[in-house]
């Protein structure tokens, strides 16, 4: 019987350093990013299933998700891409924060954002979602929703990459739309 227990004690021992080993490659990522790092993740994530439980667990830590949200805020390449990566598997509140942190940049980096949602293979919903979630300071303001999405629009209207044109003219379209659907 002691054999057992110990056994048992053995094999979540185990499981929680192996769980807490990934943890800490989102965590290590977002107090240094390197491209090693942001290349292990993205391997996870092509492998795992629809529950990345590390993923889950990031999520949860405050501290650090505010860290990665500012990472992809500031314009780290690494960072909005994996921001992109991550969208289908946030929900709620997470995938909002997401959306917002990567919109943040349309307007100083509209080409960065149009050639993540490329690469990305973006669909027109998660494009939506990235174009159109705006700073929290927006809420119930109208017209300061109007200036950002027209910034935005004036933004994406500059990308001059021929190669972008497809996403080009879909994000103008989808930001059109909303610009039209607050002043209806």
């Amino acid at each position: 019987m002691p054999i057992k227990i110990l056994f048992h004690i053995l094999l979540l021992s185990l499981l929680m350093r192996e769980s807490l080993a990934e943890e800490n490659r989102f965590v290590s990522f977002v107090n240094a990013p390197t491209s090693a790092q942001y290349d292990a993740i993205v391997a996870d994530l092509k492998t795992q299933t629809a529950e990345y439980k590390e993923w889950n667990s990031f999520q949860r830590n405050y501290k650090e998700w505010a860290k990665f949200l500012r990472l992809v805020e500031t314009s780290n390449v690494l960072a909005v891409d994996l921001a992109n990566k991550l969208a289908p598997k946030a929900d709620g509140g997470n995938l909002e924060d997401l959306c917002r942190a990567v919109g943040m940049n349309i307007a100083s980096h509209p080409e960065l954002i149009l050639q993540v949602l490329q690469n990305n293979q973006a669909s027109e919903h998660r494009q939506s979602c990235m174009l159109t979630m705006l700073p929290e300071n927006t809420v119930d303001k109208t017209d300061a929703k109007l200036i950002e999405l027209e910034a935005r629009a004036a933004a994406i209207s500059t990308v001059k990459n021929p190669a972008l044109s497809a996403y080009k003219a879909m994000a103008l379209r989808i930001l059109h739309d909303e610009i039209y659907s607050l002043r209806s």
